[in-house]
């Protein structure tokens, strides 16, 4: 499967406002209103057009004025701010009059190609992988690039691909009143199994293979989170789809259901392709062999984990300082985990060279710390993922 992207996305509400002179919205007012006296034959109407056209050219040239940064609309000054405050929702509610919307580049210049196996995807929040994913399962549709599969390009042949992609994405829906076995009888009805024995009895190897033989007659409602996973694992699978799409599918996981699924997706993706998006580092080192990490849109690095990990070795150091002066070094230092005890303070960081003045020792690096270091010294990210404070 090879795949290359570089879409831009806009919010889908998105509407560029029309532009005309500073005067000519009530030229066209006006000259409008003139036709349609002449047509009508009706004064009040003819008052009342102008009248509109009038307050809508107001608002237009105030959303002009918001996108210039001569009016914020969330602080209006002087009287009646109460009232300029409704008038400039009310400009930012229409589409045609209101300020024009930044847009949003989501995938900038993606280029990978993957192969049957686990392949991990993994990025911070924001990064572009859920705008990947629905890219890759027809969800959105990119502006540029193209997607292709064993050389045919997707979009001309989607007709073809249809089933052979499943997508079990972030948040989905399931009818939690219904038992596994009803809720994929159901599925499978709807999308052309018909057949009551061959659709009974693939139904019964999909909940074994995922593990939910035993649970198949209890209410979803019932079940937990990573039981509820493995319910959308299996309405997945109901194709038999040789790719299989997942975007954060761990996400509120506690451990051991995480390792669960993990393990799950390991044994569906030795006889297909499944692409596992993430943030967490651990779902990826653990079952990937060939993984990319996404920041802000681009691709910053692919590879393999154990290659990845050679990219931080001799830039990862371990310090124990007083607990008075950590503070000063957490501001100094990409940080990624510290931990205190007693007046001390063993902090992990990561640094390209040797730091002065710092008794720190060169360890060894994780996929953790290699990540880290890609996405560039954000210190306020790894201390928010890692800080492990005793």
């Amino acid at each position: 499967m090879t795949q290359s992207l570089s879409p831009s996305v806009s919010p889908a509400d998105e509407i560029t406002p029309f532009s005309f002179p500073r005067r000519g919205g009530l030229l066209v007012a006006l000259f409008a209103a003139i036709y349609l006296h002449l047509r009508v034959q009706s004064i009040a109407f003819s008052i009342i057009f102008v009248v509109v056209m009038f307050i809508l050219y107001r608002l237009y040239r105030i959303g002009r004025k918001i996108e210039r940064g001569e009016i914020n609309p969330e602080l209006p000054e002087g009287r009646l701010r109460k009232i300029k405050r409704g008038i400039y929702s009310i400009v930012k509610a229409i589409p045609i009059i209101r300020p024009p919307q930044p847009e949003v580049v989501a995938l900038q210049g993606v280029d990978l190609e993957i192969c049957q196996g686990m392949f991990g995807l993994l990025g911070p929040n924001g990064a572009g992988k859920t705008t990947l994913m629905r890219n890759i399962v027809g969800v959105l549709e990119a502006d540029r690039g193209s997607i292709k599969i064993n050389g045919r390009d997707l979009d001309e042949h989607r007709d073809i691909f249809h089933g052979a992609i499943g997508y079990l994405p972030q948040d989905f829906g399931l009818y939690e009143n219904m038992t596994p076995v009803e809720y994929l009888n159901y599925h499978a009805t709807i999308n052309g199994i018909y057949d009551i024995e061959k659709r009974h009895t693939l139904i019964n190897q999909l909940l074994e293979g995922v593990g939910l033989e035993d649970r198949k007659h209890s209410k979803i409602k019932t079940f937990s989170g990573g039981m509820k996973q493995r319910v959308g694992i299996a309405q997945t699978l109901l194709h038999l789809p040789k790719i299989i799409v997942v975007d954060e599918p761990t996400a509120g996981l506690d451990p051991r259901e995480r390792i669960r699924f993990r393990n799950l997706l390991s044994e569906l993706a030795k006889d297909r392709i499944v692409i596992f998006s993430t943030h967490v580092v651990e779902d990826i080192s653990s079952t990937c062999h060939d993984l990319a990490v996404l920041d802000r849109g681009r691709v910053v690095y692919r590879g393999s984990p154990a290659e990845m990990e050679q990219m931080a070795r001799g830039k990862v150091f371990v310090a124990t300082v007083p607990e008075d002066e950590f503070q000063k070094w957490r501001e100094q230092l990409n940080v990624v985990q510290h931990s205190k005890s007693a007046e001390q303070v063993r902090m992990r960081f990561i640094s390209e060279k040797p730091v002065p003045g710092l008794q720190a020792q060169s360890v060894q690096p994780t996929l953790e710390d290699a990540y880290m270091l890609l996405l560039g010294g954000k210190r306020e990210s790894a201390q928010s993922v890692t800080d492990t404070t005793n």
